[in-house]
């Protein structure tokens, strides 16, 4: 049976939310439903008042997306600032869900579970600290966990890895919006969002190594929103022949001229129809832009799959599942990412893309590239 707990968090890490974030959104899914699409009542955020209810897993995560994009984004830039799980569950219970009964010690606890199983999956990136959190976190799933002194010790490691970091509270001034099922209305203002967490090294425990690990997934090459179009790859294009070659800049150009247009992601946006030269770009989910880059009539993300021929491709490689997709080019990434501007479709910053993460897709590419 599939584990919708890491397809959640594969989802929301494609889309630029760190770990924590990730984690957080998880323990109120497993609160709500129990990671259940099918739920009864409203799938997994069991959503009521025209709210993300239904339909397959991939449709109800892009639909909560699209929330956290449009009339949630408050949740979302809420989100970008959390430096542990049980904050990200907090945050998302308060101004996302807004149940009538929270049970919130649930959902935090949710979340650091869904941390501590998930947390090495995408953790490692180019950094030091990365590195760590990645030999790391497999230890914290084992059943005894670490010994009190292997604890201390690793929290002695994060911190050392780790930049100073000052915290700051945030108010909420969200306004009255539906709520999910639980009960009555929630206040429309919630707490403030407490300071970010001080390790104590002398009292060190598993709790606190959560805490530094979710500092980590804050590297800023999979939080920073970015200010503009990240360069296409340098250097020449190499091919196996002439037309090929012609084909390779034609991806590329198309890719570019996308990435410049600086469209936000839009849930269903390229499916309307092949995307014709010369035409306006418009707002374009993953399989959407994918689809207008390789210049052929839109597919679903699961259905590259299938597409093209198996492997990985000499110039271009597709990396596809049931829930993404995004294309490499020369060892450089394109695609829908929130280290773009709105989280929209262009060159994918350097460091972002793990190739442990690459191991959840299935890699496909272009006849002869």
């Amino acid at each position: 049976m599939a584990d919708v707990g890491a397809r959640i968090y594969d989802f929301f890490r494609t889309h630029g939310y760190s770990p924590a974030a990730a984690a957080g959104i998880i323990g109120n899914t497993t609160q709500e439903s129990s990671n259940n699409p099918n739920a009864p009542g409203g799938g997994l955020i069991q959503g009521q008042g025209g709210r993300t209810s239904r339909g397959t897993l991939q449709q109800q995560l892009h639909g909560i997306l699209g929330e956290l994009q449009g009339s949630e984004r408050h949740t979302a830039e809420a989100l970008a600032r959390v430096k542990g799980p049980r904050e990200a569950a907090r945050i998302f219970s308060e101004k996302f869900e807004r149940p009538g009964i929270p049970m919130l010690s649930n959902r935090e606890r949710y979340a650091e579970e869904a941390l501590r199983r998930y947390g090495g999956r995408e953790v490692a990136h180019v950094t030091r600290a990365g590195q760590l959190a990645a030999q790391i976190t497999p230890h914290l799933s084992e059943p005894a966990g670490p010994s009190s002194a292997q604890t201390a010790d690793i929290v002695q490691m994060l911190q050392a890895a780790l930049a100073p970091q000052q915290g700051s509270s945030v108010a909420a001034t969200a306004l009255p919006r539906p709520q999910t099922s639980g009960g009555g209305y929630q206040s429309p203002t919630a707490p403030r969002v407490p300071a970010v967490l001080t390790p104590q090294p002398k009292a060190a425990t598993q709790d606190t190594v959560l805490g530094l690990l979710a500092k980590l997934g804050q590297d800023a090459s999979t939080t920073e929103v970015a200010g503009g179009q990240q360069p296409a790859p340098a250097g020449p294009l190499p091919a196996a022949s002439p037309q090929a070659q012609g084909k390779l800049a034609g991806i590329v150009a198309t890719a570019n001229r996308i990435g410049n247009a600086h469209v936000p992601y839009l849930w269903g946006g390229g499916h309307a129809g092949k995307m014709l030269p010369g035409s306006k770009v418009t707002p374009l989910d993953c399989s959407g832009a994918v689809s207008a880059a390789l210049g052929i009539n839109p597919k679903v993300s699961g259905e590259f799959e299938s597409w093209g021929a198996p492997g990985k491709g000499r110039n271009v490689t597709i990396w596809a599942n049931a829930e993404h997709v995004l294309m490499e080019v020369n060892g450089r990434f394109w695609g829908t990412s929130r280290s773009n501007p709105g989280g929209g479709a262009g060159w994918i910053k350097p460091g972002v893309i793990s190739k442990s993460y690459l191991r959840n897709f299935t890699p496909r590419h272009p006849g002869k590239l």
